[in-house]
């Protein structure tokens, strides 16, 4: 597998971007497919940065046509969490997203703002890398996957972990793991099955 690169730089609007690419300077195809399933479902997206902090976990499981998203924002000093259930809805051929059905739950963490936001950062999930510049992570079709992203007024980052539930030995993926255990226990909430 060919090494990939993490493009890292400042826009026009002062607001620094860390988006995978791949060898040939191109983002790597979550990000393409993060950006359709935004615009389908009507969310605004992040690149452009966000008042204070917002943190977006995307979770699914492959060959499935539904994904989860818990949205954590944090806005005058105040947290609010939403957990969107979305539905991919394709055309017959099943080669284009024609639409995004939604559903939000808002919710509240039982161990409380503090103790969540805490837990989230010793985790590493502001400083895990993405699963392509870990040699021993090897990608494979199947399984769970997630995405991180989050957004400050001046910071952009997004990074992805496809598979992360089938590696053996990858530290970060386990962090990952850790990280979905903790907003399914503190928000009450069930993951998607795999069947």
């Amino acid at each position: 597998m060919q090494p990939q690169n993490h493009v890292k730089g400042k826009t026009a609007d002062t607001i620094t971007k860390d988006i995978p690419h791949d060898s040939k300077g191109n983002p790597l195809r979550f990000y393409h497919k993060k950006a359709e399933m935004e615009k389908k479902a009507g969310l605004t997206p992040l690149e452009n940065g966000f008042d204070s902090l917002q943190i977006r976990i995307w979770y699914g499981v492959a060959l499935k046509d539904s994904l989860q998203l818990l949205i954590l924002k944090k806005s005058d000093s105040k947290w609010s969490a939403e957990l969107y259930s979305l539905r991919l809805n394709y055309d017959k051929n099943r080669d284009s997203l024609v639409s995004v059905t939604k559903s939000v739950e808002i919710k509240q963490p039982v161990s409380g703002w503090e103790n969540l936001a805490d837990s989230l950062a010793k985790l590493g999930i502001y400083a895990l890398p993405d699963a392509h510049e870990i040699s021993s992570y090897s990608e494979g079709n199947d399984g769970y996957g997630v995405t991180v992203e989050f957004a400050t007024k001046r910071r952009y980052r997004i990074y992805n972990y496809p598979s992360f539930n089938e590696q053996t030995g990858v530290n970060e993926s386990r962090k990952v793991e850790q990280i979905i255990e903790l907003i399914e226990k503190d928000f009450s909430f069930k993951r998607l099955s795999a069947r």
